[in-house]
C-alpha cells in the first residue's frame, strides 16, 4: 500500500517523511502539535478557565511525556520510566528558564505520574495531593501549594511552557544531529516509523 495513503496527521504523510520533504524531528514536532498542544490551545483559548477544564487541558499535556520519554532514551522501558525521564527533562527545564521554585525537586516525577497521569487515565481523577490552579494563585505551572498540604499545577500555564519546551528540543536536535540527543531521536524515530508502513505493506 502507497505510503501517501497512511497518515502521520490529517496534512502531513508518510511519504513526505520517506522522501525527505519533511524531517523526521518536524514531523514528530507536526505530530506533538496536531494531537497534544494544538488541541489542548483550543481548550484554553475557548473555555472559561475552571477546574474542570483545566482537567481537560492537563490530560492532553499528559499525553506528551510517557512517549517522549523513549525518545530521550530508546533503551528506557516500563510506562512510569520512560514518564518520569520525560517529565524530569522538562522540569529541568522550567527551573532554567525559572519559571518554577528550587522547592518543585521535593516532588518527584513519579508522584507525578502517580497523581496525575494515572489518576487521570486509570480513576478519572487527579490525588488531593495535585490540585488544579484555576485562580492562578501560585503564578507558577508547578508550585507548592501554600495554603494546603500538597502542591497546585497550573495547565494553563503549564501549556505554553510545554510549547516553548518542545521547540526548543527540535532546536538542539536540528543543531546539532550528530549528537545523543539527536541519535536516540532517530532510534526510536525509525521504529515506530517503520511499524505502521511494514504492515500497511502487507495489506
Amino acid at each position: 500500500m502507497s505510503a501517501k495513503i497512511v497518515r502521520i496527521t490529517r496534512n502531513l504523510g508518510f511519504d513526505e517523511v520517506q522522501s525527505g520533504a519533511v524531517s523526521a524531528i518536524q514531523a514528530y514536532k507536526t505530530q506533538v502539535m496536531e494531537w497534544v498542544i494544538g488541541p489542548a490551545k483550543v481548550l484554553a483559548a475557548h473555555l472559561p478557565r475552571n477546574t474542570d477544564h483545566g482537567m481537560a487541558i492537563l490530560a492532553l499535556e499528559l499525553m506528551f511525556f510517557e512517549p517522549h520519554g523513549q525518545f530521550l532514551n530508546p533503551a528506557t522501558s516500563g510506562s512510569r520510566n520512560k514518564f518520569c525521564t520525560a517529565f524530569d527533562r522538562f522540569r529541568e527545564y522550567l527551573k532554567s528558564h525559572s519559571q518554577i521554585l528550587e522547592d518543585t525537586d521535593r516532588l518527584s516525577s513519579e508522584k507525578i505520574y502517580k497523581w496525575a497521569r494515572c489518576g487521570l487515565f486509570h480513576s478519572s481523577l487527579l490525588a488531593s495531593d495535585l490540585l488544579v490552579d484555576a485562580v492562578e494563585f501560585s503564578g507558577r505551572p508547578l508550585a507548592k501549594n501554600t495554603v494546603l498540604e500538597g502542591w497546585l499545577v497550573d495547565p494553563w500555564l503549564l501549556l505554553g511552557c510545554l510549547e516553548n519546551y518542545l521547540g526548543k528540543y527540535v532546536s538542539e536536535i536540528e543543531g546539532n544531529p550528530s549528537g545523543i540527543l539527536a541519535t536516540h531521536f532517530n532510534s526510536t524515530f525509525t521504529t515506530l516509523f517503520n511499524e505502521p508502513l511494514e504492515r500497511f505493506s502487507k495489506m
